[in-house]
């Protein structure tokens, strides 16, 4: 009995210093921009687009992430992304049609590619 109260305490106080640490706390959707793979699909704001290409420079300390990207008219348009140490999330600037709108993490929703093929 005497080993369970020990044990009880010991694992209750892993638990308390478990509990009352800092810990990083991410949105579910930081990162989305910078996770991007070729033939993903999609969706930024009012568009709809596949990654045809990503192009990442070989420098390490550089945060930026370029991808090219198709609209369904087969229009050409390019995302760069860039990333920010301090806050853990990324943010873009689409460039399509002579126009240039910035993009946030929570802007980019993942399509399934039968959604799009339709």
């Amino acid at each position: 009995m005497i080993m369970f109260r020990q044990l009880s305490r010991c694992i209750a106080g892993v638990f308390r210093l478990w509990w009352t640490v800092d810990r990083i706390r991410i949105s579910p959707s930081a990162g989305r921009l910078r996770a991007l793979t070729v033939g993903d699909c999609v969706q930024i704001r009012d568009g709809i687009y596949t990654v045809v290409d990503r192009q990442v420079p070989a420098d390490r300390s550089c945060r930026t992430v370029q991808y090219s990207l198709t609209d369904l008219r087969k229009q050409a348009a390019v995302l760069i992304v860039t990333s920010s140490i301090n806050e853990g999330s990324a943010t873009g600037e689409l460039r399509a049609e002579g126009t240039a709108i910035t993009v946030f993490d929570d802007d980019v929703v993942m399509m399934k590619q039968a959604m799009v093929s339709r």
